[in-house]
């Protein structure tokens, strides 16, 4: 198995080359301790790139680097605040997001 050094807080830890890679290509982080896994994450992507299998956390795709938009949606319509984008950051107005959301629901109602 090949590792790589990688520096963390300061300390150099020896870890294999996949853990280092999946990090590097994860795009959205869930914060276990916060995270209610309400899926509105998921259904709020335009790009479907949050996978949500049932009763797990919030993770990215195997293709949602290349798939992403970065129009930070998922960041903003977490109310607790427990998901983290790569390149997007927290609005401090997730106005547009929650109507975005509700907006969807009611579509998928109508469709039922």
């Amino acid at each position: 198995m090949r590792s790589v050094l990688t520096v963390c807080e300061k300390n150099v830890h020896e870890k294999p080359v996949e853990t280092c890679m999946k990090r590097i290509t994860q795009l959205i982080f869930a914060d276990t301790a916060k995270c209610t896994k309400c899926r509105m994450c998921a259904e709020i992507c335009p790009m479907g790139v949050i996978e949500m299998p049932e009763g797990c956390f919030p993770e990215p795709a195997q293709c949602a680097y290349q798939l992403c938009i970065n129009c930070g949606y998922c960041v903003d319509v977490c109310v607790v605040g427990a998901l983290s984008h790569r390149v997007r950051k927290r609005s401090s107005n997730s106005a547009a997001a929650i109507k975005r959301y509700e907006a969807l629901r009611k579509k998928s109602k109508r469709m039922e």
